[in-house]
């Protein structure tokens, strides 16, 4: 009897140490995994960031877009009145000299004529 306990207790012993090293393998493939987590919450992290600078960045560049949009409609504004100045300044020197012109012709009629 004695025989049969110790062989029960050296197969007992034997499925301990099997257990064991597969308890070991699982330990160890958890590690690997926890590393990895890690890794991939410190991508998340650094993606994260990266997701909120870009945003930042486009709504700055929104932001001056509008602005920059305003300052060029004001100078094609500022030009379109320079022009449209110089327009009437050029219609009036236009009108003046037809009405000169005109008069001309009319002293040129009355003196060819007396």
């Amino acid at each position: 009897m004695d025989e049969k306990i110790l062989e029960i207790l050296s197969q007992i012993q034997t499925q301990m140490s099997g257990m064991q090293n597969q308890m070991s393998q699982m330990i160890e493939r958890m590690d690997g995994m926890e590393s990895r987590m890690e890794r991939i919450e410190s991508r998340m992290d650094n993606m994260e960031g990266d997701i909120s600078s870009i945003k930042e960045t486009v709504n700055r560049i929104e932001a001056n877009q509008h602005e920059d949009l305003i300052a060029t409609l004001q100078r094609i504004d500022k030009r379109v009145e320079e022009i449209w100045e110089w327009k009437e300044e050029t219609d009036n020197v236009v009108d003046m000299l037809v009405l000169r012109t005109t008069r001309l012709q009319a002293k040129m009629k009355l003196s060819s004529s007396s």
